[in-house]
């Protein structure tokens, strides 16, 4: 990894919650990369009080389907 995701994930929220954001949704491959974003995620999530409204994983190695947002 090039980069840890949790600060990327972090970073992003942050900013989401202080733009006055508060609905906010992850799409991240199912790999090990993205399980630790998944979790930081969702505990940023929680302790900035923002709304998550999706969590969508797709197939590492390719591109997101409709009908993983399904």
């Amino acid at each position: 990894m090039g980069f840890m995701p949790q600060t990327r994930i972090r970073s992003v929220l942050d900013y989401a919650a202080s733009s006055g954001l508060k609905r906010v949704a992850l799409v991240a491959a199912r790999d090990v990369y993205g399980d630790s974003a998944a979790v930081t995620y969702v505990a940023s999530v929680q302790k900035l009080g923002l709304s998550n409204v999706a969590i969508v994983r797709y197939t590492a190695g390719t591109l997101p389907s409709e009908a993983d947002f399904a």
